[in-house]
């Protein structure tokens, strides 16, 4: 299985700005029909863009090969063999072994967030990174917070590392490849997403 999580805050994020986004687009129907639909397009869709490329296609991902980290601009990718720890510490940090580079994780921020420290959450019951069910088929998404995710890191590495049939195991269920070295790369895809429809926004300001 492959474990999908984002914090609670960031996901709020996004659903805020899409509602903006689409407010934006029905008021500017509503105020000057199909010419100010038009003109708000580009707009509205930088804004739902910026939901989604900051606030929810960050995330961190935990599977058979290792650890995937989703930020805003870069993508980190952490086979198991490599992950050295990881550090709650003002939010979540992990750190490679061979390098000992230092990553953040965007989509699991601190809990000092305004959606993170509630009444409510204070007496909720903590989720038990234990009993997570790594043999159920599929992708499972969840909202954590950062010392769900550092507590996890820790013991799935831990049983990892000491159990050779377990390495095995997952070994046969990789579906992609994974370096054996931790990888960066750049998000191609928010960041030009972002850039054009910047570029088209201020275009259409200026031809107004």
């Amino acid at each position: 299985m492959t474990l999908v999580m984002r914090a609670k805050s960031t996901r709020i994020y996004a659903y805020l700005l899409w509602f903006l986004a689409s407010a934006t687009l029905v008021a500017s129907v509503a105020n000057g029909g199909i010419s100010e639909l038009l003109w708000a397009t580009p707009v509205t869709l930088l804004i739902a863009t910026i939901g989604w490329a900051v606030f929810w296609n960050p995330r961190i991902e935990v599977g058979p090969g290792g650890i995937r980290i989703v930020n805003i601009v870069r993508e980190h990718l952490v086979p198991w063999s490599d992950f050295y720890v990881a550090e709650n510490r003002w939010g979540l940090y992990i750190y490679s072994r061979e390098q000992s580079k230092k990553m953040s994780v965007w989509a699991v921020p601190s809990n000092v967030g305004l959606f993170s420290n509630s009444w409510r959450n204070r007496k909720k019951i903590p989720d038990n990174p234990e009993d997570v069910q790594w043999n159920a088929p599929g992708r499972e998404n969840r909202i954590v917070d950062v010392k769900f995710v550092a507590d996890l890191l820790t013991i799935r590495a831990g049983q990892i590392r000491k159990n050779s049939h377990l390495r095995t195991d997952l070994a046969a269920q990789l579906d992609e490849h994974w370096p054996p070295t931790t990888v960066t790369k750049v998000q191609i895809i928010p960041v030009v997403s972002i850039v054009a429809l910047f570029a088209l926004t201020i275009l259409m300001f200026v031809s107004n």
